[in-house]
């Protein structure tokens, strides 16, 4: 069975030593290296902000040619205020 920290077999998560990176917590890399660094941003448009009721947010899907395969994970986008 896999470790379900890292994905590496032959251990479990209570002995993993494994270090993962610190952005997208998977171990073939090191933080400085990840791609999510040098890949698109997240953008989030506002629409309709002159009247409450009608005001919505839109987050572009990324072009497939700026794609980062190892980086498709999901998110949480949380708006406040």
């Amino acid at each position: 069975l896999p470790c379900y920290r890292c994905g590496e077999p032959g251990h479990f998560v209570v002995e993993c030593t494994t270090e993962l990176c610190d952005y997208c917590c998977r171990s073939q890399h090191k933080s400085g290296d990840c791609p999510l660094l040098s890949g698109p941003k997240p953008v989030v448009t506002i629409y309709g902000v002159c009247c409450q009721e009608l005001m919505f947010f839109e987050s572009p899907d990324v072009a497939p040619s700026m794609h980062v395969q190892e980086s498709s994970f999901p998110v949480v986008v949380k708006v406040t205020n």
